[in-house]
């Protein structure tokens, strides 16, 4: 059912019921005078409220996509951070998935600061919004519980957590030496480790 067929039943419903009383109080000639104004008024209201309703959900939608980069990168981390604590893993594993994500929120700001057109931006922000939660968090957690716990595949979940904790590093050491040089060099390396998976 459309939201114009929708509009159409509860004006028609609502005004059999106001006819109704209407008719028992006042007579048929008035109740039906009475329920047609009310009919055009609850029209006209119901059509400005899904006017309203509408733009509501426009604004909100535009607004998501007003975020920039940094704001973006942010909410996934801490979505996926949310997503982290409520599952049983590894308390280990936990703290260093937990860290890498701090280790990521502290350096965006940094990194989009610095140059946010760059390409090792551009990169960063996809570490924070795709790699980490879609490619590396998501997956282990979608594991059966005994799966998530298996010394073999903690191991290698701790392994990709060192190699992006370790590149992490560099990026903040060639912000720090403002090495803008290497960025286009590192970006391209991290593009191809990390995010065309």
């Amino acid at each position: 059912m459309t939201a114009k067929s929708k509009k159409y039943l509860i004006i028609t419903v609502i005004s059999l019921i106001i006819f109704a009383v209407l008719f028992q109080i006042l007579g048929f000639v008035i109740g039906i005078a009475a329920t047609i104004v009310l009919a055009i008024a609850l029209y006209y209201f119901l059509g400005t409220m899904q006017k309203n309703s509408s733009s509501d959900r426009t604004s909100n939608h535009s607004q998501a996509n007003d975020l920039s980069d940094e704001e973006k990168s942010l909410n996934a981390l801490l979505d996926i951070n949310l997503q982290l604590r409520k599952t049983i893993i590894a308390k280990m594993l936990r703290e260093q998935f937990e860290a890498l994500i701090d280790q990521l929120i502290g350096l965006l700001p940094k990194i989009n600061q610095t140059d946010s057109a760059s390409e090792l931006a551009w990169v960063i922000n996809r570490m924070a919004t795709e790699y980490l939660p879609k490619k590396s968090i998501k997956p282990y957690l979608l594991l059966t519980e005994i799966e998530r716990l298996d010394e073999t595949v903690i191991s290698s979940v701790e392994k990709g957590i060192h190699a992006m904790r370790d590149e992490l590093i560099e990026v903040e050491q060639l912000i720090a030496t403002r090495n803008t040089n290497e960025f286009k060099n590192k970006a391209h390396f991290l593009e191809q480790r990390f995010t065309t998976r």
